[in-house]
């Protein structure tokens, strides 16, 4: 349940922004078309995303790592470079995911507009996972952006290897903010404090089990994205990442994204949220 009230909308006296904002859901199909729904959710996303004093940061999510690789990291020939594609992929990327995601919902109770999505004709199960794919559209759109001049940086510095780097590269960090991102929204509806939540997370599953010698391992997620990797030669011979099982790491990943997504779904259809709870400390 949501906080339908009268006082759950916008606050007397406010600027109504929350009610403009949710405006572009209300011209779509009556019938709430998925299609319709995702047109209307993502022109609210590009709203959000793009407002005035965004841009610094827009720059720096696809701009700042390239940057530092290029001008600042000493790649110390070509291990120094795959060593930090690799901690981009299976920490930092997975860190950003849980950042941009975990607040998926949570944000728009803080802002007081979630009452508002949620008097559209859709299901509030469909109301998490047309956020979710608006989302995930705009986060790949960026890393899509921050991964070719991640490789151009390293074709900068004259790495080897690097004309097979870039399709796998551009794919692994798909599935990496595919079923991050899924995860994060699934820990952004469990408590507020995703952040600690997600962190745990890491050091109990990706960190503690995928390091486990023994089929339980299969819940690691990077361990999935390493067995990925082991497909590029310097990967494989220079960090013994073995590729066996690719396809399988590769279903593994979009079945677990689809489960945290589906999960998610249910959650917030049982859920309440209460805005005077969520801004207490």
């Amino acid at each position: 349940m949501i906080d339908e009230r009268p006082g759950g909308g916008a606050e007397p006296g406010g600027t109504g922004q929350g009610t403009a904002a949710c405006a572009p859901l209300a011209t779509g199909d009556r019938s709430g078309s998925w299609l319709s729904l995702f047109q209307g959710m993502w022109l609210l996303t590009w709203r959000k995303k793009t407002v005035p004093g965004s841009l610094p940061a827009l720059l720096a999510s696809v701009f700042a790592l390239p940057l530092f690789v290029l001008l600042v990291f000493d790649v110390e020939g070509t291990s120094g470079y795959y060593m930090l594609i690799g901690v981009y992929l299976r920490i930092i990327l997975p860190f950003y995911a849980l950042v941009s995601f975990g607040d998926l919902i949570r944000d728009e109770i803080q802002s007081n507009t979630l009452v508002f999505l949620t008097t559209r004709p859709l299901s509030r199960a469909r109301l998490f996972l047309i956020k979710y794919l608006c989302l995930m559209a705009w986060i790949q759109l960026l890393m899509l952006a921050q991964g070719v001049f991640l490789w151009l940086a390293g074709c900068a510095h004259k790495i080897e290897a690097m004309g097979p780097l870039l399709p796998l590269l551009l794919t692994a960090q798909f599935l990496a903010v595919l079923v991050f991102g899924a995860l994060s929204a699934l820990m952004g509806l469990i408590h507020k404090r995703f952040l600690v939540l997600g962190v745990l997370y890491g050091l109990v599953v990706e960190i503690g089990i995928g390091q486990i010698p023994t089929n339980v391992n299969n819940l690691s997620m990077t361990r999935h994205l390493k067995i990925l990797l082991g497909n590029h030669p310097i990967f494989h011979d220079a960090f013994q990442y073995d590729p066996t099982g690719t396809a399988t790491s590769v279903l593994a990943i979009l079945t677990a994204a689809v489960g945290f997504l589906g999960l998610g779904a249910l959650l917030f259809s049982r859920l309440e949220f209460l805005r005077g709870d969520e801004m207490k400390k």
